[in-house]
This record gives C-alpha cells, structure tokens and sequence, in this order.
C-alpha cells in the first residue's frame, strides 16, 4: 500500500518436529502462512487487516511459503483478532485456510499422508477445528455467522466430513474412525445442535 512502511520478521526451525512460530510486526500485519519439513506448528495471530504483498494497488493478502517437505498450508486471512494454528507431519497433506471478520479461530492438526482440508469462516467469534490422522481423507468446511463451532476428527483412511454452517450460536461434531465413511451436514438457523459419530 502507498505510504505504509511495514517491518516483518520471521522465524524459523527446520526438522523433524520442529516449531515454527512466525512474527510479522507492521501496520498491516500479514495473513498467512505455510508449511516447513516433515513436522512442523504454525501459529499465527492476525491483528489488523491485510498486507499488500504485490507491486499492484489492490491488497492480496495471500502468502505461501514452501520451505521442505511435501505438507502444503495455506492461509488467506483479513479482518480483526483472527487466529489459526497449522500442525502438519508427514506427506503430501494440504492445509487450506480462508478467514474473515473478528475473533475467529481456526485449528488445522494434520498426520498421515494425502490428507487434505480447505476451511472457510466469516463472521464473528466462530471456531473451527479440524483433526485428520491417516491416509486420504477430506474434510470440507463453510461456516458464516456468529459464535458458531464446527468440530470434525477422522481416524482411518478415505473419509470425507463436509458441513456446510450458516447461522448464530449453532454446533456441529463429526467423529469418523474407521475406512471410507461419508458425513455431509448442512444447517442454518440459529440454536443448533448436530453431533455424528460413524464408525466400521
């Protein structure tokens, strides 16, 4: 942006089961992340809107960093107060993460190989979190509104979650443990309450 002068800093640790805690300090702070190594945790606190991080006038807060390794996180974040944390450890997983509004937490824990996620939230204070331990499974998040929670862990392989959220004060708990399950939820409205637990 023209006349913003901005600062960053950014740590690293390589390895296995390496930390990784990124700081970006400027006016504008910076949405997004990325993924390093075979093991790594990404926690990263957004507290303005976005940074410009192209020559072109219009903001594209979009950031990708690919340091080693076949872990794949992503993160397009604006708005205020947002948070994700990104942990990744394995092969070929893929973390997508798309944030906006005010005090939103989003948590991406991801182990195996082939796992892939892509979280969508807007609005106010929601929170989602997504577990994915095996081989191939797929998890689909969209959650819009406020002080919503969407909670969804796979063990296994070959399981797919999708919910689709849109409302006030509204829940919904996928647990799949086991091989090739399914759980498609979409709920609207205010108040609500959904809890699947499948198995095999």
């Amino acid at each position: 942006m023209e006349g913003e002068t901005t600062k960053r800093t950014l740590s690293l640790a390589k390895g296995r089961n390496s930390k990784l805690t990124p700081k970006l300090t400027s006016k504008l702070i910076n949405p997004a992340i990325v993924t390093l190594g075979f093991s790594t945790l990404l926690t990263f606190s957004q507290a303005a809107s976005a940074y410009d991080l192209d020559p072109e006038p219009e903001l594209s807060p979009y950031s990708q960093i690919d340091l080693s390794g076949d872990n794949l996180a992503i993160a397009l974040q604006t708005g205020d107060s947002n948070q994700f944390d990104i942990y990744q450890q394995g092969a070929s997983n893929e973390g997508w993460i798309n944030q906006e509004g005010t005090g939103n937490q989003i948590s991406l824990e991801q182990k195996g190989s082939l796992n892939k996620s892509n979280l969508k939230q807007d609005g106010q204070k929601n929170d989602i979190r997504a577990l994915q331990y095996g081989y191939s499974n797929a998890i689909s998040i969209v959650q819009e509104g406020w002080a919503n929670g969407t909670y969804v862990n796979q063990v296994g392989e070959n399981n797919l979650a999708e919910v689709n959220q849109f409302g006030v004060a509204s829940a919904v708990a996928i647990d799949q443990v086991g091989n090739g399950l399914s759980s498609v939820v979409t709920q609207r409205s205010d108040n609500n309450l959904i809890s699947v637990k499948q198995s095999n």
